[in-house]
């Protein structure tokens, strides 16, 4: 495990303070920060990269199980 500060944390994935706490707060499985001090909040860099990497699989599939309904209606309302 490698813990992170927020302002570091927000650097490496690209994203604000304010998504940060919004994921932890609202996405299920989102890899919850630890509050050290009152002014020190830590993150486990490696746990949160692995829940991007298996959810961006995951939105994927749903995805492409998406486009591929989106042509199967398209294709049947052609044929009508």
């Amino acid at each position: 495990m490698q813990y992170k500060r927020t302002a570091e944390v927000c650097k490496i994935f690209s994203i604000s303070k304010t998504t940060l706490y919004r994921y932890a707060k609202e996405k299920k499985g989102f890899p919850q920060p630890i509050k050290t001090s009152p002014k020190v909040t830590l993150w486990d860099i490696h746990a949160i990269d692995k829940y991007f990497k298996q959810n961006s699989t995951q939105n994927k599939e749903i995805i492409h199980d998406q486009i591929k309904e989106l042509v199967k209606a398209r294709v049947e309302n052609e044929s009508n």
